[in-house]
């Protein structure tokens, strides 16, 4: 067989991508925002993670926050009718929204968010060189594992996307991801947030029809 007989330029398609949405606040965190943001994370606790999260569930309730959350909601519509395209008949809000700090020496666990269809972490606080997010492969494992020489999109079981102050990223609820120990002494402080739907979901031929008000 001659040497370049064949194109070496085969064609990847991804068929069936996990996506992850991303933006910016595209403006400064104002002093007002950020003051709210410490009167919350001085009531905070420590989590299963080994961070901390707010006593509070519900921060965005905060009209300090309001230009905040309509940033965020229309994003969230952005997601759920121009990515995910569902019926513009379906609507979506926010249910519970909660802050989480990390320090040197903390780490936040794996973990997913039940009873949410699309979730959210907006990042008031963040270094750009360093914090990141790490998203774990809804594929749990390759039952054929050959050794790796570079890691890709495709090949990976975990991916980080790095993360600074500004920054939006949205996912859907049932995707792992978690957060690396913390080495540098910046404290990240990110606002987390869950939603839900309302409106006709499913259809009545396929026996999937659910009404939620």
């Amino acid at each position: 067989m001659k040497k370049n007989q064949f194109n070496e330029r085969g064609l990847v398609e991804r068929i069936l991508p996990v996506s992850v949405y991303t933006t910016n606040l595209g403006r400064e965190i104002s002093s007002k925002e950020h003051k709210a943001v410490e009167k919350y994370v001085a009531k905070s606790h420590l989590n299963e993670g080994k961070n901390w999260v707010s006593d509070n569930e519900h921060v965005l309730k905060d009209k300090t926050f309001k230009e905040l959350n309509k940033f965020l909601q229309f994003h969230v519509e952005n997601f759920l009718y121009k990515v995910i395209h569902a019926d513009p008949k379906t609507k979506i809000y926010i249910t519970e929204s909660w802050l989480n700090t990390t320090n040197q020496g903390e780490y936040h666990h794996a973990h997913n968010h039940p009873n949410s269809y699309i979730s959210g972490v907006f990042y008031f606080s963040a270094d750009s060189k360093t914090d990141g997010i790490d998203f774990q492969s809804p594929r749990k494992y390759d039952q054929i594992a050959p050794l790796i020489i570079e890691y890709t999109e495709d090949n990976s079981g975990v991916w980080r996307m790095p993360v600074w102050s500004g920054r939006l990223l949205l996912f859907k609820s049932f995707l792992e991801h978690s957060v690396a120990l913390k080495k540098d002494n910046h404290k990240r402080v990110s606002l987390s947030f869950n939603t839900f739907l309302k409106g006709r979901l499913g259809k009545k031929d396929s026996l999937t029809e659910l009404i939620l008000k």
